[in-house]
């Protein structure tokens, strides 16, 4: 009886350890994607994030009226991913509905495969 209460320890502890996930820029570069449609209209959100390797980033957001989008640098410290907006953008794409107004994101790394941005759950595309 012994044996088995311990064998059943040592299982549980072997597969909680296994469950926690190390993340490091390696696995979490992909495309993170979140597409949500309001009860009330047709009109919703729409959240693509594409992480690249060598700390590159591409944002893309669609709401009612506007296509933000930016591209820029990320860096993964702490359990969040920072993202920074690179000023490239010419002043006809300023003064568009595609300027991202916010240049700066702090998103919650929740695993490898989910992100946090804005309250909103966005999941990495297989």
């Amino acid at each position: 009886m012994m044996r088995i209460v311990f064998f059943i320890l040592c299982l549980l502890l072997c597969s909680s350890c296994a469950s926690i996930q190390q993340i490091d820029e390696n696995n979490i570069v992909g495309v993170f994607y979140c597409k949500k449609l309001s009860t009330k209209n047709k009109f919703g959100y729409e959240y693509t994030l594409n992480i690249e390797k060598e700390n590159k980033f591409s944002m893309f957001q669609r709401f009612q009226d506007a296509s933000p989008r930016c591209s820029g640098i990320w860096e993964l410290k702490d359990g969040f991913l920072f993202l920074k907006c690179l000023d490239t953008e010419s002043i006809t794409d300023k003064l568009s509905n595609a300027y991202m107004n916010q240049r700066d994101f702090k998103i919650n790394v929740k695993n490898k495969d989910k992100l946090e941005l804005e309250n909103h759950i966005i999941l990495k595309r297989k």
